[in-house]
């Protein structure tokens, strides 16, 4: 399994967050705006923090 790659700007806070927001039942099609909101970024961040998340939420979740 290939490791992906976190991009830079990702942080541990945005990560939480949408883990709450998934823990909290949360639709994850709303997250995009949520986060532009939250985090007071820009679609394309936002967008990039989800892809990252999503592509890595199972080994993040191995490594708890």
């Amino acid at each position: 399994m290939n490791k992906v790659t976190r991009p830079s700007f990702v942080t541990d806070e945005h990560l939480a967050y949408l883990d709450e927001r998934k823990k909290d039942g949360l639709p994850l099609h709303s997250a995009v705006p949520s986060l532009e909101i939250e985090f007071d970024i820009f679609k394309q961040q936002s967008k990039e923090i989800l892809g990252y998340w999503m592509a890595s939420f199972s080994e993040r979740q191995r490594s708890k």
